[in-house]
């Protein structure tokens, strides 16, 4: 016979094989979670910002301009560029002073807002210092 044909006995097999579930972070290949909530707070306070961007009729620019770097600097945590540390850095300053001089000049008019902004400053403060202590991790 020219043709062989073996035929497998599939359901012996198909009970011996197990599946392997991964984690959301290990299918990303994050070797820190530090770095992958870094990742996801620049992504979700990019987002945001655009959306007070658009809320707000494209008139306020610095909102933008902040959503766009917060976004390169997500971008740049996700593909562990060297450069996305200095776009942190300068995120830390940019992000606390806006948020200070927001918290100033609201202070007491909305207490969401005053919560709010006193979280992402201390958000900022923390993941900032996770990026910069895990700069190993970026490369060049």
């Amino acid at each position: 016979m020219i043709f062989s044909i073996k035929f497998i006995s599939m359901p012996s097999y198909a009970f011996r094989l197990k599946a392997v579930e991964m984690s959301f972070a290990s299918k990303l290949n994050f070797e820190s979670l530090s770095m992958f909530a870094s990742f996801i707070f620049y992504l979700l306070t990019g987002i945001i910002l655009f959306i007070v961007l658009g809320l707000n009729g494209f008139n306020f620019i610095h909102i933008g301009i902040l959503a766009i770097l917060n976004v390169i600097a997500a971008y740049g945590l996700f593909k562990k560029r060297g450069w996305s540390l200095w776009v942190v850095t300068i995120l830390f300053f940019l992000n606390i002073s806006f948020s200070a001089f927001n918290l100033y000049y609201f202070f007491g008019s909305n207490i969401f807002l005053d919560l709010s902004l006193t979280v992402f400053i201390i958000l900022t403060v923390i993941f900032t210092i996770c990026v910069a202590a895990k700069r190993d991790f970026l490369t060049g």
